[in-house]
């Protein structure tokens, strides 16, 4: 009995592990760039429940004062340091010169170098209301059409 030795062992060649490893960075290359949006896009929600939660107690504060609040210190706020919840955004609150008694604003930008500023098209979100209309810039980044 000979006993004939097998020239192709288990395993992978070098081409194949090559060709193999090609293709999942391929696929990660169209992957990540979605993974990122769609993260960017689920982190707006800090933003706009921050900016809802300012517009609220710009409300409260009109009912005991003869306008709204110029800044977000007037404002009875959970937000430290002026941040949203989760910290991807810096807030800021006002009224229009000789507005303050039936206007204004809550605005939320992307902190600086932090998770957010990739989102390049929601940079700033803005809710402005004037008597009671409200509107929100862009609209788009608001998930509304």
């Amino acid at each position: 009995m000979t006993h004939t030795p097998n020239p192709r062992v288990g395993g992978f060649s070098l081409l194949e592990l090559m060709i193999a490893l090609a293709l999942v960075a391929l696929l990660l290359g169209f992957a990540i760039p979605g993974y990122q949006q769609y993260m960017q896009r689920s982190r707006r929600s800090d933003a706009l429940d921050a900016l809802y939660q300012l517009q609220q107690a710009q409300v409260r504060y009109r009912g005991f004062h003869d306008g709204y609040a110029a800044a977000l210190a007037d404002l009875k706020t959970p937000f430290v340091n002026n941040r949203s919840a989760q910290g991807y955004y810096q807030l800021e609150t006002g009224a229009p010169a000789g507005e303050q008694a039936y206007s204004f604003f809550v605005r939320a930008r992307a902190i600086a170098k932090g998770a957010q500023s990739g989102d390049a098209d929601c940079q700033t979100l803005t809710l402005t209301q004037r008597r009671q209309t409200v509107t929100l810039e862009p609209l788009a980044c608001w998930g509304r059409r």
